[in-house]
């Protein structure tokens, strides 16, 4: 079996539960567990959840033995209210996937459906990790402390980011940690105000 001849048992479907999980009602931070679950279960992973809350982590076992890949995605909303008038929008208001944390949740879905039919011929193990809460900069953080990388030992872990500004079908890749850090800011604007007896004048 190969990739080429699985590929094709995921056209239609896969667009389908993206369009559900993108319409999924979740808060930030919560994820797209049931969707997640149900295709999980589907395709026979097992796997752990409730791991930092809504975190979920599925187990492919190869034929044979040999070292850990870990695959993570993540999967939580922002606090906006999607005005798109997409057919995939969120029904949920206030809620919208604006950085399409929903693609990487089905992508690592349809890859899991191939990981999976090509096991038998695979040296190792697959760790599936669906992760909650990225926008808060909370969600990994939650699911090491719940036990998540517990007996994984994983050799190597790899993820994406969706880039709009890359023609589809095309990929870039980056050779160790990548986007690995968040950071917030406060911006104060302030107005100030001089007055004269003749005259007045302000400045930002």
């Amino acid at each position: 079996m190969s990739i080429r001849e699985l590929e094709p048992n995921l056209s239609g479907r896969g667009l389908r539960v993206g369009v559900a999980q993108a319409r999924f009602n979740e808060d930030i931070g919560e994820g797209l567990r049931s969707g997640c679950l149900a295709e999980l279960a589907r395709l026979g992973i097992p796997h752990r959840a409730g791991l930092g809350k809504t975190g979920i982590v599925g187990m492919i076992e190869g034929g044979a033995p040999g070292p850990t890949l870990l695959i993570r995605a993540d999967m939580d909303a922002l606090p906006i209210h999607e005005r798109t008038g997409l057919g995939y929008a969120s029904e949920a208001d206030g809620k919208m996937h604006a950085c399409g944390h929903d693609i990487h949740t089905v992508t690592l879905l349809g890859a899991a459906e191939v990981i999976k039919g090509l096991a038998p011929q695979l040296r190792g193990r697959v760790a599936l990790v669906f992760q909650p809460a990225e926008e808060l900069l909370s969600g990994a953080a939650a699911m090491i402390a719940d036990g998540a990388l517990e007996g994984l030992d994983a050799s190597m872990a790899i993820g994406f980011h969706n880039s709009p500004s890359m023609e589809p079908g095309t990929f870039g890749w980056v050779k160790g940690a990548c986007q690995a850090g968040s950071a917030a800011f406060d911006i104060v604007h302030t107005i100030g105000f001089q007055v004269a007896a003749t005259a007045g004048a302000g400045w930002p």
